[in-house]
């Protein structure tokens, strides 16, 4: 999943470099969601049975909501050690 994960993210980038944040944060979201639910179904389908999806959503709603703080101490730690 990581590495289908990364082959989309890089095929996206033309749309992510020098987009907004809002933009960023929003093909962020819709990756991680897409991913968790790509996850799910082959785990259900691995399993042969319904898998709980409650800890993949608040995993994606955590890393949703994490993503703006995070993303800007690294923009300042990198501005800082570029100085």
């Amino acid at each position: 999943m990581l590495l289908l994960t990364h082959a989309v993210t890089v095929s996206a980038r033309r749309w992510f470099v020098g987009a907004s944040f809002a933009i960023v944060w929003w093909g962020y979201a819709l990756i991680a969601a897409l991913a968790m639910l790509m996850t799910w179904t082959i785990t259900m389908m691995l399993a042969g049975a319904a898998a709980d999806i409650t800890p993949g959503i608040s995993g994606v709603l955590f890393g949703v909501g994490a993503y703006p703080l995070l993303a800007t101490f690294f923009a300042h730690a990198q501005r800082a050690l570029l100085r």
